[in-house]
């Protein structure tokens, strides 16, 4: 049989554009495959904003928004004005190129754009400071026992009248006069005042606390804890507790606490359960898997659910952030930033993790023409950034605009610590996928 080849053997010529073309082919492949890996190791991120369609699901910058809070729909801001808007992106990034597109009344002067690196709800203005512990804990001060009333103290008259409520004094938890030194007083608690409002029994049937009218139950032991020590439930008589009836109500956990029911995560938020929507968003918000605390379908079924909780949202009202360079504890309730003042009040918020938090300015840059837009470059590689997958990026305006859309690019360095970030976040996204790796 004739061999095929041999009437088919190549120039010598031929050969040779043959074996250029076959390293030429091999190393364009390397090399794809290498950008390919790079692109996934070391990503960029960033968003987009279109201002034509400002309530498009497409954008992914959030809220761009007037000094006032009112949001710019149009694009439109007037020399000297400013723009707030917040972007999130995971990873050790050290670059950030913000684009515009629109129109300018001047070409010289368009703006400077200034980037902090913090979550969107660690921007959120002081509210109140948090003075009083919880509603229903019991509390001793220099010899005097009580209990957080409607937001007061109310103290016993007597050690008599705490035995009569079921209480002994080893059960009240010792605070100092700096701890709760703001928290008001409130009327002493005499012999007629069989039941205290915000007061916490324990039963056969469970934990109930008294609102005044009923008792309204805790769905589980574990609900009660998260909120309460074993310590701040007396015991009553059945026929005190038999007085007022049981309210179809029921106390869940914690506000703030990360739960899990089936293969979903959510976060609660007074009586709903906010679902996240993605790994990357669970840890772009500071959670950890080791926090989630799994509910059967009792405690599930107590609650509605809430708004979808995505990248875009800020942290929900229970969240907890720890300042990081001044160890300060603040509260999140509504869209104020409460600090915790005292040692034994942080002791309240126990059973759910304080999320590491900071705000660092990493730098400012003003807007520029170019052949590309006006841009404007951002460089803090030298500087410390900051903790948190999100960022504030405030526009003051160095002319009439009229902005047609904004995007915002974050670039990120090739090292070392960027490849144990990537690892660290892919074995995270797996054991949320595989429980068996945890």
């Amino acid at each position: 049989m004739t061999n095929i080849s041999e009437r088919s053997s190549l120039s010598k010529t031929a050969t040779q554009w043959y074996w250029v073309f076959r390293v030429v082919l091999f190393a364009f492949f390397v090399g794809l495959i290498g950008w390919v890996l790079i692109k996934t190791i070391f990503p960029n991120g960033g968003g987009y904003f279109d201002f034509k369609s400002y309530g498009s699901g497409k954008n992914t910058l959030a809220d761009p928004r007037y000094d006032n809070g009112d949001p710019v729909e149009r694009g439109v801001i007037k020399k000297g004005g400013t723009m707030t808007v917040n972007a999130s992106a995971s990873g050790g990034f050290s670059k950030a190129q913000i684009d515009f597109d629109g129109t300018f009344s001047s070409q010289r002067e368009l703006g400077v754009v200034t980037i902090t690196q913090a979550y969107r709800a660690y921007f959120y203005p002081l509210g109140d400071p948090v003075v009083c512990p919880r509603e229903g804990t019991l509390i001793s001060l220099n010899g005097k026992y009580g209990i957080v009333s409607q937001k007061k103290i109310r103290y016993f008259l007597s050690q008599d009248d705490i035995a009569q409520r079921g209480y002994r004094v080893e059960q009240f938890q010792v605070f100092s006069p700096e701890g709760i030194r703001q928290c008001p007083l409130g009327e002493g608690i005499t012999k007629t005042d069989q039941v205290v409002l915000g007061m916490i029994v324990r039963t056969d049937d469970g934990f109930f606390q008294f609102t005044g009218s009923e008792w309204n139950s805790f769905v589980s032991e574990a609900a009660f804890h998260s909120r309460y020590r074993d310590e701040d439930a007396s015991t009553v008589s059945p026929e005190t507790f038999a007085q007022y009836p049981v309210s179809e109500t029921r106390i869940g956990y914690l506000d703030g606490t990360v739960v899990s029911y089936g293969e979903s995560v959510y976060v609660v938020e007074g009586d709903t359960l906010r679902p996240v929507d993605s790994p990357d968003t669970f840890l772009a918000k500071g959670y950890i898997w080791e926090e989630v605390v799994p509910l059967n379908g009792e405690e599930f079924g107590i609650y509605t659910r809430g708004k979808l909780y995505t990248k875009r949202e800020p942290h929900p009202s229970g969240t907890v952030f720890l300042e990081q360079d001044t160890n300060n504890m603040y509260l999140v309730e509504g869209r104020k930033r409460r600090e915790v003042t005292s040692l034994e009040l942080r002791t309240q918020f126990s059973s759910i993790r304080a999320i590491p938090a900071s705000a660092v300015e990493l730098g400012s840059c003003s807007v520029r023409s170019g052949w590309l837009g006006q841009i404007c470059n951002v460089d803090w590689s030298k500087r410390r950034s900051g903790v948190g997958a999100e960022y504030q990026l405030v526009y003051v305006s160095g002319a009439d605009v009229q902005l047609n859309s904004m995007e915002v690019t974050f670039f990120r360095e090739k090292n070392a610590r960027n490849w144990w970030l990537f690892v660290a976040d892919t074995m995270s996204k797996l054991r949320s996928r595989y429980p068996f790796l945890q």
